[in-house]
């Protein structure tokens, strides 16, 4: 959470500084604007990447980097693919390997939700 807040007044410092001809309302309704954006994409990428179709893409991604490392272990080994056999998991195995390092999102709406309310309320009180 801390570092969040970092980010944002570093960010926010940094963007008023850039643009120093505009008024400080609208560089601090614009800054609080694009890094609560940036926070919501996170969050919803986040979201994304826990469903389970997506899941299932990974999953098929996995097995095709697994294939691809084992056919080149094979060609600088020399061997045959009998002699370099690898245990490969199967999609429940993955899926709880998966939701054991699940990503949380909560503390990227808390930080996204307030910052674009306040950029809209800014927005409307430079006006």
């Amino acid at each position: 959470m801390k570092r969040l807040l970092l980010i944002t007044v570093l960010f926010t410092v940094a963007y008023t500084a850039y643009n120093s001809h505009a008024p400080i309302i609208l560089n601090l309704s614009n800054s609080f604007f694009i890094s609560g954006l940036i926070y919501l994409f996170i969050a919803l990428f986040s979201y994304v990447r826990n469903i389970g179709f997506f899941k299932t893409l990974s999953y098929h991604l996995y097995r095709k980097r697994q294939a691809d490392k084992q056919d080149d272990a094979l060609n600088a080994a020399g061997g045959t693919s009998e002699q370099h056999q690898q245990k490969k998991i199967e999609l429940h195995e993955y899926t709880a390997q998966l939701g054991k390092s699940k990503w949380s999102n909560k503390l990227f709406y808390l930080f996204s939700i307030p910052l674009l309310f306040c950029s809209c309320v800014l927005a409307f009180a430079s006006m």
